[in-house]
């Protein structure tokens, strides 16, 4: 069974933006791993999307929109989302942004989110769903 997995905006972006390095390989792992079918969140677009846009990156936007267009599972906004998305953030002192990103994986029914971020960052201390770091561990 695949591990149903929320991807957050900084591996889309560490996988997208065209610096090569040891988080773009990680990034981009977690991306072809066959054994994931990814779930797809708003919020995330929100965070990837509109700057390439903006900014006249036409490769880059294509990349990010293919993948929130193949994404067989969708993790649409909602009011359910956004309630827990103030209680986690409340509990947790997370930030807004991660908190509709956190809510949506638990909302969505995601096994798994994987972010860049530190494992210090207040959305590992979320319980309901797996949070994994693809930090490097270098500085």
């Amino acid at each position: 069974m695949p591990i149903r997995t929320v991807i957050d905006s900084c591996v889309l972006r560490a996988a997208f933006e065209g610096v090569e390095g040891e988080d773009n390989k990680k990034a981009l792992a977690a991306l072809d791993d066959t054994n994931r079918e990814f779930i797809a969140v708003d919020f995330v677009a929100l965070e990837t999307i509109p700057k390439p846009t903006f900014t006249k990156r036409e490769e880059q936007v294509l990349l990010f929109q293919a993948f929130f267009d193949e994404a067989p599972l969708h993790a649409e906004v909602s009011p359910k989302i956004t309630t827990l998305a103030i209680q986690l953030a409340s509990e947790h002192d997370i930030t807004p942004i991660d908190a509709l990103i956190v809510s949506s994986a638990i909302i969505g029914g995601a096994d798994e989110l994987i972010t860049m971020e530190k494992p210090t960052k207040p959305m590992f201390r979320v319980k309901a769903v797996k949070v994994t770091s693809l930090q490097s561990s270098t500085p």
